[in-house]
């Protein structure tokens, strides 16, 4: 961490103006010293400063907070995203939620020029989203989220990222997301190379009871197939077909029955024994 006397460093931040303690966190994140704090060389520089930033008082946290968010919201949208990425980062290390704002209002210009085709600006937001993803359950985070999960320019690779914010969000209401997901899986799986990681954070923020018990509000289609991804690509899960239907369980958790039509109960115990005999090489009985 940096090196410093901690009444040394208080006294720095209380003598700047918020304008230039917003420099001096920028001087510091490109290799420069923090006033008197020297930067060592690892960890990153905004991770060392989310140490100082923790050690300080309240007073000088806010101060600190509001630097931050300073640059992020008077960033020029024309430099390269790359600059600001830092940033974005320690505003998550140090939670300053006044950020979603000017975060939102630079999505939502990258999204008019239609810019979104550059990897490099795709890999800046993929950072400002998963930093918005810590943020969650903000209504604010929500809103934001929301309006881009739905709207016409989202992007398909970020698809299952904002997917698992929302369910973080909103747990309860998972399956009013599912569908979209579903939908860009199927269009262009080249956007999930890692649809496990997905489903499965999806099922630690959701909990197993919640997705079993919302279920049924998903179209039989969209329930076989959400279990089918799920049975796919979380290890962890297991269908369990009993006399009285099928129960999924998850880790150790104790088998939970899966309250489905009996139309789609069918046809999932069919899937079922389709990935059994794939799996085992031959036809179940």
């Amino acid at each position: 961490m940096g090196i410093y006397v901690h009444q040394t460093a208080e006294e720095f931040i209380a003598s700047l103006s918020e304008p230039d303690f917003a420099l001096a966190i920028v001087s510091a994140i490109n290799g420069g010293d923090f006033g008197p704090i020297r930067i060592l060389d690892d960890p990153s520089p905004q991770r060392q400063l989310a140490d100082i930033h923790n050690k300080l008082p309240p007073a000088l946290r806010a101060k600190f907070k509001s630097a931050v968010v300073r640059i992020i919201r008077e960033w020029v949208v024309d430099d390269p995203i790359q600059q600001l990425e830092p940033v974005v980062f320690l505003a998550g290390y140090i939670k300053a939620s006044d950020a979603v704002a000017p975060l939102r209002t630079l999505l939502e210009t990258y999204a008019a020029r239609g810019v979104y085709n550059s990897d490099s600006i795709n890999e800046g937001v993929g950072s400002i989203l998963g930093v918005l993803h810590g943020f969650a359950p903000d209504a604010e985070v929500k809103k934001l989220l929301e309006k881009l999960y739905c709207g016409d320019e989202l992007v398909p690779r970020f698809t299952g990222q904002i997917f698992v914010a929302l369910c973080c969000c909103d747990p309860d209401n998972y399956t009013f997301y599912v569908p979209r997901l579903l939908q860009f899986v199927r269009e262009t799986p080249e956007n999930f190379p890692r649809l496990d990681l997905i489903l499965g954070e999806f099922v630690d923020q959701v909990t197993i009871e919640i997705f079993c018990r919302e279920l049924g509000e998903l179209t039989s289609d969209d329930q076989l197939e959400m279990l089918h991804l799920i049975k796919a690509n979380v290890s962890e899960v297991v269908l369990l077909p009993t006399d009285s239907g099928i129960k999924l369980q998850y880790e150790s958790h104790a088998p939970i029955p899966l309250r489905l039509p009996e139309n789609s109960l069918v046809r999932l115990l069919d899937l079922q024994c389709e990935t059994i005999a794939t799996e085992y090489g031959g036809a179940v009985e």
